[in-house]
């Protein structure tokens, strides 16, 4: 994870803006620490997650249609695609033909919480606070 903010600066969470009005600077080594904890949280909990059928594809399809949502430019067919293919595991995957195993869900953590900090960073439809970011991907972290 480290060499992916390393690679893509533009992962990298440097201050949160909230729907209230407030902004939280983070700074540089601040924000590194505060979005690899985020992306190795969401990656461990969807790994967790992974062990009933269609946990972590059902949620994945919500993330990735919420994101195409909003996204803009190519961002929406990477995202639509992404929505396709969990479809199609998932109906392999409910009558427990097929399970993504750790390796599978460590990349659909991963690109979900990156998606989620593009969303978050980027020009999009709607405007995404950090507040939106929580509620979105709290719920697999928490549990």
């Amino acid at each position: 994870i480290s060499v992916l903010l390393v690679l893509s600066p533009e992962l990298l969470i440097t201050s949160l803006h909230w729907s209230w009005g407030q902004t939280s600077d983070l700074g540089l080594v601040g924000g590194s620490a505060f979005t690899a904890l985020c992306l190795v949280g969401l990656v461990i909990a969807l790994n967790m997650m992974d062990g009933f059928n269609g946990g972590i594809l059902s949620q994945g399809i919500v993330w990735s249609l919420t994101f195409a949502y909003l996204a803009t430019g190519p961002a929406t067919t990477v995202l639509l695609t992404v929505t396709a293919t969990l479809f199609v595991i998932l109906y392999f995957n409910l009558p427990s033909k097929l399970f993504m195993g750790d390796g599978g869900a460590y990349a659909l953590g991963l690109f979900m919480g990156a998606s989620a900090i593009m969303m978050y960073s980027a020009d999009t439809n709607a405007t995404v606070y950090a507040d939106t970011i929580v509620v979105w991907l709290a719920l697999p972290v928490f549990d």
